[in-house]
């Protein structure tokens, strides 16, 4: 499930990219004939363009602690056809700023900040009216609130005010150690898909694969495409909207899952080292 998670993430966010490149702007020309990844050390796979090693805009080597990640990046360069479009390539944009953490914050820090997002969180402001919009959102949103409650044995209930609704910090305990499990790479992941979807819940409902992309977007955009079925829409503005915001969860998702999984080998690695030297 997890290889079948991957590889749909990636190629959304690829076909997403060259969907999007005619009407973006800010390019610069691809200078480069082909990206490819060294493995420069344990655990460490760097990007090259040509013989060049691809640097962040930190001035750091750009280098990823997951095969797979790096090849989803090198992808993303080998895209660009004529010039480069930076803005729509998201996963290196993720991994430049897990390298170089311009803002300082420690693993620790980043998931407090993803907590903060529960206040404002999508999924548990509904609205009194229209009727049938907020029907809606019971049918869509309430049986995944239902399943977040449940598997991290929480007491989530939306609200219909602007007043935030209440979160019991006692009750949070599971849920804040699930993010604490995750490493500075996921929680960057985790915490750029939030930000995108405008819902710490969905984000890990991705996380935990308890959701598809597609499905997660679909959630967060629940309102403005009610409005947009009611009162009709700007086809080409909408399906932009649409795609960029899947783009974005994508990469976020992509890069949370295999920094996440690539985590768990390694201390699975690690136990069985210990094992062995216990047992000599």
């Amino acid at each position: 499930f997890l290889i079948r998670q991957l590889l749909t993430c990636e190629a959304l966010c690829l076909s997403h990219s060259r969907g999007l490149t005619s009407i973006a702007g800010g390019k610069i020309k691809r200078f480069y004939k082909q990206a490819h990844v060294t493995k420069s050390g344990p655990g460490a796979y760097e990007i090259n363009l040509d013989q060049r090693r691809l640097r962040t805009p930190g001035g750091q080597p750009f280098v990823v602690p997951h095969e797979g990640l790096a090849l989803a990046v090198v992808q993303e360069w080998n895209s660009q056809v004529n010039h480069i479009d930076r803005t729509r390539m998201h996963l290196t944009s993720l991994c430049n700023s897990a390298i170089d953490n311009p803002l300082g914050l420690s693993r620790d820090q980043q998931a407090a900040a993803l907590l903060e997002y529960l206040e404002t969180d999508t999924l548990l402001f509904w609205s009194t009216e229209p009727e049938d919009l907020h029907q809606l959102q019971r049918q869509r949103w309430q049986p995944v609130l239902d399943s977040v409650n449940q598997q991290y044995s929480l007491r989530l209930a939306p609200t219909l005010t602007l007043q935030p609704p209440q979160i019991d910090g006692e009750g949070l305990k599971k849920f804040r150690a699930r993010l604490a499990s995750l490493n500075s790479w996921g929680v960057s992941g985790v915490r750029f898909a939030a930000e995108s979807l405008k819902s710490c819940l969905l984000a890990v409902c991705l996380l935990d694969r308890r959701l598809p992309v597609s499905e997660a977007c679909s959630l967060s955009r629940l309102e403005s495409q009610f409005q947009a079925d009611k009162w009709g829409q700007v086809e080409w503005h909408h399906g932009v909207d649409a795609t960029e915001l899947e783009c974005r969860v994508s990469a976020g998702t992509l890069l949370a899952l295999v920094s996440h999984d690539w985590r768990e080998v390694q201390l699975a690695g690690a136990a069985a080292t210990a094992t062995s030297r216990q047992g000599k």
